[in-house]
């Protein structure tokens, strides 16, 4: 047997093992049939994570619609609220180390099932270390952790928006 073919047997064994578990990629999403369409509201209409929950819906294959109706679900995204807490110091008092917590509360309200509404809570905390002699450096790997954390917040509404099982 050549070294061509059992690299192939080896690939489709692989592929054969990981379809029969159930193994999918991450990022697609299986949601109900009634969140194929969805009018998203509330918060900033251009905030960072208003942006990626749209773009992940879409990319999810959720047809948004541009006015509520009765005929599909909202989703109603909340305020952002982002905290800093010092969690420890340099010998000369400068603080060494903090904590950015993360927390945004939005529901999917569902006019078809009387307008029950379905709560979606994340939250979020990440460690950030603090060098008072980068100062520059410091502001931009903050702002990354933040559009990162933005990312990862929008696949949690997502990955429970897809876990709402309607009656």
């Amino acid at each position: 047997m050549s070294i061509k073919a059992v690299q192939i047997v080896f690939v489709s064994i692989v592929i054969a093992t990981l379809s029969g578990c159930g193994f999918q990629l991450r990022g697609d999403y299986l949601m109900s049939e009634e969140l194929n369409r969805m009018y998203v509201s509330g918060g900033e209409k251009y905030s960072p994570i208003h942006r990626e929950v749209r773009r992940r819906l879409e990319l999810n294959g959720t047809q948004l619609m541009a006015e509520p109706s009765d005929d599909y679900p909202t989703l109603r995204l909340g305020r952002v609220s982002r905290t800093k807490r010092t969690l420890s110091l340099y010998e000369n008092g400068q603080v060494a180390e903090y904590e950015m917590s993360y927390r945004i509360n939005s529901s999917l309200i569902s006019p078809k099932h009387n307008n029950q509404v379905y709560p979606i809570n994340v939250k979020m905390h990440r460690d950030f270390q603090d060098n008072p002699l980068s100062s520059l450096a410091k502001q931009r790997e903050e702002d990354m952790l933040d559009k990162e954390i933005n990312g990862l917040a929008a696949d949690q509404i997502i990955r429970q928006l897809a876990a709402i099982q309607f009656d």
